[in-house]
């Protein structure tokens, strides 16, 4: 007999571990993703504290170093800073890091049943990324990138949030997420993007 948990989401997140390969008894897998999140585990298995950690080992290393990869995937790059997120994302070219980059404060906006890696960065101090309708919560800390990866798959406007208390202003730095169908997200990069901008506002 097994237990079976199931939490409804909007997104298919970033993790997934396969038990059956650490030969420990578990059912074929431990999955969180879109629309429900799931983990059978036999009612009469139990870790012991040697069987744990090979089998924590794998799925950290699963969650948050293997990173899945798509022809048409897209990077963003999240920045926290005392009180507020930019975010820069990739403009007409599909490419970060290029003259048509778009720049938002507080404002992500990503394009549906679309994979994208993101890069967490920070000026200051610590802050904690947290988009909870994901069920995405992450560090974000100074001197380090850390990536991880998600695929939105329902349209939409949702909270983006700090997590951690980063001073004074913490409550003030809330974000939202719009998530676009492909029409609506290429009119949106054509009307933001760097190059865009400039153009119209030497008119």
């Amino acid at each position: 007999m097994s237990a079976r948990f199931a939490t409804e989401s909007l997104f298919e997140a970033a993790a997934e571990a396969r038990g059956q390969a650490a030969g420990l008894g578990f059912p074929s897998s431990f999955r969180t993703e879109a629309l429900i999140c799931e983990a059978f585990v036999p009612a009469s298995f139990q870790l012991t504290p040697v069987m744990d950690v090979p089998v924590a080992v794998k799925v950290w290393y699963h969650v948050k170093q293997e990173l899945p990869q798509a022809p048409d995937q897209q990077i963003v790059r999240v920045i926290g800073q005392q009180w507020a997120w930019t975010f820069v994302h990739a403009g007409p070219d599909g490419k970060l890091d290029t003259p048509d980059d778009i720049t938002k404060l507080n404002e992500l906006h990503v394009e549906v049943d679309k994979l994208y890696h993101f890069q967490l960065e920070s000026k200051d101090v610590i802050h904690s990324f947290s988009v909870p309708v994901f069920r995405l919560k992450q560090d974000v800390i100074p001197g380090r990138v850390i990536t991880g990866w998600f695929t939105p798959i329902k349209t939409g406007s949702f909270d983006i949030q700090c997590t951690e208390i980063c001073g004074i202003g913490h409550a003030l730095m809330p974000g939202r997420i719009t998530i676009e169908t492909p029409e609506q997200h290429a009119a949106w990069v054509a009307e933001n993007s760097t190059l865009a901008v400039a153009s119209a506002t030497a008119r």
